[in-house]
């Protein structure tokens, strides 16, 4: 490795050493511009070339070139006009001048016959043309209106088109969202109701059967006084009760019967009316309830007709006024 380093250092400096210029050293001599050509010009020869070949018309020397033949006069042709009539310039390539009135006013008489008919039928076929070119336009207008009505009907089409398309999406997406969602909800409320409906039935059917099973034996009566009828069971087990205190009187049987409330705890006990009064001021009706008399039977009734009172005794469906004709009468009207 170490041999290896020492030999590039000795290349390195032998290339350095050839290749530096010494400025102290002894300058080469100039090289000479002529070469290697001598300079005496007394040793140079001229050597000549090789002969030319002889002519090929013959002779040892070469002639002259042959001079050109003289031309001759060319003959002028004379040049035709195209136009004709009229008269001819002194100068033949002016040629023929414009023609006059007359001659033109001779030719258009010539050409009359020919012309006229080609004019006429030019203007035939212009008239033509120009109604057909009408009537192509006014067609072409139309179409262009009727091309412009069908645009906007087409788009009138397209709009209504486009709202029944959004309308019926709105529908399907409400018929769908009812589908999936309300009907499933009115389903399951409809059915908690109808089940509340026959938990309610059960219970009635229960309760029915309950009063039935009491109905089968007659209303209590705690007031044994002669009625037309008592209180029906089914009102009286309605309200909760068991024993029937009102009942139906009729003391005349052509006349209606009257309600009449019996009252066995308060004073003694005793009977009392509903009866409506004749004064205009009072609307509602009035329950008066009056203790039994001593004096009278056991069951008194007691009817109230604004002041006057009547005092009447139950003896077999019938009633005993112990009172004038005039009040009897009241009673009987107010009571019918």
């Amino acid at each position: 490795m170490k041999l290896r380093f020492l030999l590039c250092l000795c290349i390195v400096g032998a290339l350095a050493q050839s290749d530096y210029d010494e400025e102290d050293g002894a300058l080469k001599e100039a090289l000479d511009p002529r070469g290697h050509r001598p300079v005496s010009r007394g040793r140079e020869t001229y050597s000549a070339g090789p002969a030319a070949p002889p002519p090929i018309s013959g002779g040892s020397r070469y002639r002259g070139r042959p001079t050109v033949a003289p031309v001759g006069k060319l003959m002028q042709e004379k040049e035709e006009q195209p136009d004709s009539g009229g008269c001819t310039h002194m100068s033949e390539k002016m040629g023929v001048l414009c023609p006059t009135g007359c001659d033109l006013k001779k030719t258009l008489q010539k050409q009359e016959r020919n012309v006229r008919p080609t004019v006429e039928q030019l203007k035939r076929s212009v008239d033509e043309l120009t109604q057909s070119t009408n009537s192509v336009y006014g067609y072409v207008l139309d179409m262009t209106a009727e091309v412009t009505q069908r645009q906007r009907v087409s788009e009138g089409n397209g709009l209504v088109v486009g709202q029944y398309t959004d309308s019926l999406e709105t529908q399907h997406a409400f018929i769908k969202d009812a589908v999936d969602i309300t009907f499933p909800q009115n389903i399951k409320i409809l059915q908690g109701v109808l089940d509340k409906v026959r938990e309610k039935i059960q219970r009635l059917e229960k309760a029915i059967t309950s009063q039935r099973a009491k109905c089968q034996v007659p209303c209590k009566v705690s007031c044994p006084i002669p009625v037309v009828s008592g209180k029906e069971c089914e009102d009286i087990i309605r309200k909760g009760g068991e024993e029937s205190q009102m009942y139906l009187i009729r003391p005349d049987p052509l006349s209606m019967p009257y309600k009449v409330f019996c009252d066995q705890t308060s004073k003694k006990g005793g009977m009392s009316t509903f009866i409506q009064t004749h004064n205009p001021n009072v609307t509602q009706d009035l329950k008066i309830m009056r203790p039994a008399e001593e004096s009278y039977e056991k069951h008194p009734i007691q009817a109230f007709l604004q002041s006057d009172i009547t005092f009447c005794n139950t003896f077999k469906l019938k009633c005993l006024v112990s009172v004038t004709e005039s009040a009897f009468s009241c009673i009987q009207k107010r009571l019918m």
